[in-house]
């Protein structure tokens, strides 16, 4: 509200104006009250519908709701006088109008035999602000039309604790036209996709693609983990948060386009239960490993695709003899290829790589010892993010965690290396293929290991401190880690801070948490500002 009072000149707010109601009900507006110079037109309609049915007038003048509203009665003559066919009539104005001013102006107009049939909707910034709230904060592509007249909107939005649109895809990424035709072909047809296959082999990336070229088709677009959610009654609790606005995702699959993309879904997650929950206009995406009928098996890449990969930004040339090798060995497994891509860019030799490989056996084990022979390579260039993973013993971490302990240029080089999956902005999650190999290895260091604790204690009380969103994600992140170091007796007041934000009811742990009485004798003779967290 206060970033549209101040909004200007009247030319910006008017396009505002146009594009909020375009959006808010699906329709083509024409902009006549500025030229294509943003001069404004005398004597036109700010805007109307290409049938003359909705009409629109927007003003940014700071006395608009004052005395007797001189000014919206003129725009409202104005309106009918130029657009006879009227239904819909909206005045818009950038100013807040006093408590009963816009219902005693709509009821009077309402009342005359001109209005009759018709219309009127008198928007002041408090009513376009909870508009935009309500209805289209959760809509992507409407909240970057609007953020180009009104750029606190984007901030707005970003500021949120998860951003469930697409995932990014992988610098690597390799488009397969074959797939993307038929999972295309698939969501015209079902309301429901299942991408299947081994872990690393693509599910991920072909479904953040299939969500990105679905840009234009759909008003909302989710990426949700669907590691937890084993059954559809658990996806109904799932709550979307944006804006001040709390949706839930079943309710927008009925009644909105919405396409939802369920990575790594659990098992038991049922595909045709899925389908039900949809509109007719909705569809939903799941990846996992295990299979059921109809499923689309994602197929492995072919040679020339695991060439390009395997030799990506390498400057090194790879000998037809080599490649032979690891293509007999690793065949089209995309993610052992983008491992030994960055084996490679590390410096190791393409005949270091197709040697390790052709002694490498039993693949079909998840290709796990693989995988350990490739990290082993990388330890170098990435021993100290990738045990960070090996600290937590899960393969995700809170992004802004992860970023605080190595940095933020370490955190862009460790993402080109092509071992992290596609996940929301508020998490970076590495490959279940990776994670697995790092459960084999001994890269955690004791010393290591309190060093961390020591930043993840450091985090905490920045979060705390910053009073936002946070420690609810940095809390619900690190549950498991953080409560393992409490049970071991690491009781740092930050941590008991952290898992407060997840208790609830009787579910605390009591006996985790050192007697109150006692607690407030020993901080009374301690300074405040050096205990504040502990108190």
């Amino acid at each position: 509200m206060e970033s549209l009072a101040v909004l200007a000149p009247g030319s910006v707010f008017e396009r505002f104006a146009v594009v909020l109601i375009e959006q808010l009900h699906d329709i083509t507006l024409v902009q006549r009250g500025s030229s294509v110079t943003g001069s404004p037109v005398g004597g036109a309609l700010d805007a109307v519908s290409e049938d003359g049915r909705v009409v629109v007038e927007a003003s940014i003048v700071k006395g608009y709701f004052s005395g007797q509203m001189a000014k919206p009665w003129g725009d409202l003559e104005h309106a009918l006088d130029l657009a006879p066919r009227a239904q819909d009539v909206y005045l818009l104005s950038s100013q807040r109008a006093e408590t009963g001013k816009i219902e005693g102006m709509v009821n009077e107009a309402l009342g005359q035999a001109r209005m009759s049939g018709r219309r009127l909707h008198l928007m002041d910034s408090r009513a376009i602000a909870e508009a935009i709230v309500d209805t289209l904060m959760l809509r992507d592509g409407a909240i970057d039309k609007l953020s180009v007249h009104l750029p606190v909107l984007s901030d707005i939005r970003d500021d949120h604790p998860a951003s469930l649109t697409a995932a990014p895809l992988s610098e690597n990424y390799l488009p397969n036209t074959a797939v993307d035709m038929e999972l295309d072909r698939l969501l015209e047809t079902k309301k429901c996709v299942e991408i299947t296959g081994i872990g690393g082999i693509g599910k991920s990336q072909a479904a953040a693609a299939c969500l990105a070229r679905a840009e234009g088709r759909f008003h909302y677009r989710f990426w949700v983990s669907g590691r937890d959610i084993d059954g559809i009654e658990r996806l109904s609790a799932v709550p979307l948060r944006r804006g001040g606005a709390e949706r839930n995702v079943s309710a927008l699959l009925r009644r909105e386009r919405t396409m939802l993309v369920l990575d790594d879904a659990n098992a038991r997650l049922d595909p045709c239960g899925l389908a039900n929950l949809c509109g007719p206009d909705s569809r939903v995406v799941i990846t996992r490993q295990h299979s059921s009928p109809g499923a689309f098996a994602m197929p492995l890449m072919d040679e020339h695709q695991a060439r390009t990969l395997l030799t990506h930004d390498v400057a090194s040339q790879l000998s037809d003899k080599a490649f032979r090798t690891i293509w007999r060995t690793v065949g089209g497994h995309p993610l052992t290829l983008t491992m030994l891509n960055a084996a490679a860019r590390e410096g190791s030799s393409w005949n270091e790589l197709a040697n390790e490989c052709a002694h490498v056996a039993k693949f079909q084990l998840h290709g796990a010892r693989l995988a350990d022979s490739i990290l082993g390579r990388l330890r170098p260039a990435l021993e100290e993010e990738l045990s960070l993973f090996q600290w937590a013993d899960q393969s995700n971490l809170d992004r802004a965690f992860f970023e605080h302990v190595i940095g933020s240029l370490r955190m862009r080089a460790f993402e080109r290396h092509g071992l992290t999956a596609p996940e929301g902005k508020a998490s970076i999650r590495i490959h279940d293929i990776v994670f697995t190999a790092l459960k084999s290895l001994d890269w955690l260091t004791t010393q290591r290991s309190r060093a961390i604790d020591g930043h993840l204690e450091a985090f905490i009380v920045k979060q705390i401190q910053d009073d936002g969103h946070g420690l609810q994600l940095i809390a619900s992140q690190l549950r498991a880690k953080i409560r393992r170091n409490v049970e071991n007796g690491d009781r740092r007041p930050a941590y008991l801070y952290a898992l407060a934000m997840t208790w609830s009811g009787g579910a605390i742990p009591v006996q985790l948490l050192p007697d109150p009485i006692q607690e407030a004798k020993r901080l009374s003779a301690l300074s405040a500002r050096e205990n504040e967290v502990a108190i």
